[in-house]
């Protein structure tokens, strides 16, 4: 929607291309969802306000989705998922899309809840994080496909860095960092800790200990990955709003 009024209040419908680190798995089917990923993309391009284009030199913006030929859960194994997919040759293609000047944002929709590893690894290594205009990672492949969207439309009219990088910071704290990392260490503490007396879903009497503990391994992870180079508020607090591990409320000082 956000998109969509800032598409209408321009009087222009930006032209994206779409590129696929795997292309068969453009039919495959989301978690939680019903319809092909192709087919969903397509309709949520329509509806933020843009226009498809299958011709990359006439595109205003690039979407880069990061897919394998099936959607994985959270248990599934990465290895056998990586057999589908080359990550090398999508992380090259995002380096020209970069040295001609794009607008280019991440979709990451290999797993549901989480970023991926792999894909993280690769932009640190090639120092990528400051290149990008948007990215997300969180539960659904549609709420991962929209804010995507939505970064991606918000810098093309703003340009506006400091407001894109710091949105970029808090994507991947929370998507990758806290989802994917620190999330994982929290659920085995408590797994190995029966005496707390606690489950997931209800963190009871250790809810502010473990608020902490999250706290103290973000920022730990944000110096390691040097994401200090992203936004001046690299402080972070911490609160389980649902008394669960699965949400956060991350905020950032």
């Amino acid at each position: 929607l956000l998109s969509r009024v800032l598409n209408d209040y321009h009087s222009k419908s930006l032209k994206i291309y779409v590129y696929y680190a795997s292309e068969k798995g453009k039919d495959a089917i989301p978690c939680f969802e019903d319809s092909k990923l192709v087919n969903t993309i397509l309709s949520h391009i329509k509806a933020s306000g843009l226009t498809y284009t299958d011709d990359y030199r006439e595109s205003d913006l690039v979407l880069f989705v990061n897919n394998g030929d099936i959607f994985f859960e959270e248990t599934m194994d990465i290895v056998e998922f990586n057999k589908n997919r080359d990550l090398t040759h999508f992380m090259d293609k995002m380096e020209e899309v970069i040295k001609d000047k794009k607008v280019l944002g991440i979709a990451d929709n290999v797993f549901c809840n989480r970023g991926d590893a792999l894909l993280f690894e690769s932009l640190f290594k090639r120092e990528l994080f400051e290149q990008l205009s948007s990215y997300a990672g969180w539960n659904t492949s549609s709420n991962t496909l929209d804010t995507t969207l939505c970064g991606l439309v918000s810098y093309y009219y703003s340009r506006n860095d400091y407001k894109k990088n710091f949105l970029l910071f808090h994507r991947f704290v929370e998507d990758y960092f806290y989802m994917a990392i620190v999330r994982d260490e929290i659920i085995k503490k408590i797994d190995a800790n029966p005496q707390w007396n606690i489950k997931i879903n209800n963190l009871s009497n250790m809810k502010a200990p473990l608020e902490q503990f999250a706290k103290e391994r973000l920022e730990r992870l944000i110096y390691k990955y040097q994401l200090i180079n992203l936004s001046d508020k690299t402080k972070v607090s911490i609160n389980f709003i649902w008394n669960r591990t699965f949400e956060i409320e991350l905020i950032l000082e």
